[in-house]
């Protein structure tokens, strides 16, 4: 009884937060800058997205999300803050890839592939990612592709376009 006891503790402990990963060896300051294309319901919204990270923790990060999303024809400004910690029971799966070269911001890079599974922030499913990571890329995220499974299809794509790092 120990035994099962034990291995569903651990089954249900978070899992190590690869935007935490990604994030901790920057300086406040640093930003990527993301054109993003979200379609839901068969309705393009294209938008940019700049995370800059605003403090780095041993334990936990905070970066600023702006995004300006095109709505209507009329662009339509956010912005907020998410905090990032080293292990979150949100992640529900992580999986390593291969390996491939893609151009971002104007540059080739040598990308290694992450499958990420998550809660949905609303907790009405989950959140499937690819992504390609690249350690110069502030966020680690060159590219993305993210599918959300829920009463509506949400699918999105990312490129990083422009990055600086501190």
């Amino acid at each position: 009884m120990r035994v099962l006891a034990a291995i569903l503790v651990l089954a249900v402990q978070a899992k190590e937060n690869p935007q935490f990963e990604a994030w901790k060896g920057f300086k406040p300051g640093a930003w990527v800058k993301h054109k993003v294309e979200t379609i839901e319901d068969g309705e393009k919204t294209p938008s940019d997205e700049t995370e800059t990270l605003v403090s780095a923790a041993a334990d936990k990060v905070v970066v600023e999300r702006k995004v300006v999303a095109m709505l209507g024809g009329n662009p339509f400004t956010t912005t907020e803050k998410e905090e990032h910690a080293a292990a979150s029971d949100a992640i529900l799966k992580v999986e390593k890839g291969g390996e491939e070269e893609i151009e971002a911001g104007g540059k080739k890079l040598a990308c290694r592939i992450l499958f990420v599974t998550r809660k949905a922030v609303d907790s009405t499913g989950e959140i499937r990612h690819k992504l390609w990571m690249n350690a110069d890329v502030p966020g680690g995220v060159a590219r993305s592709e993210s599918v959300s499974v829920r009463q509506n299809r949400l699918v999105a794509t990312a490129i990083a376009v422009g990055w600086e790092k501190k």
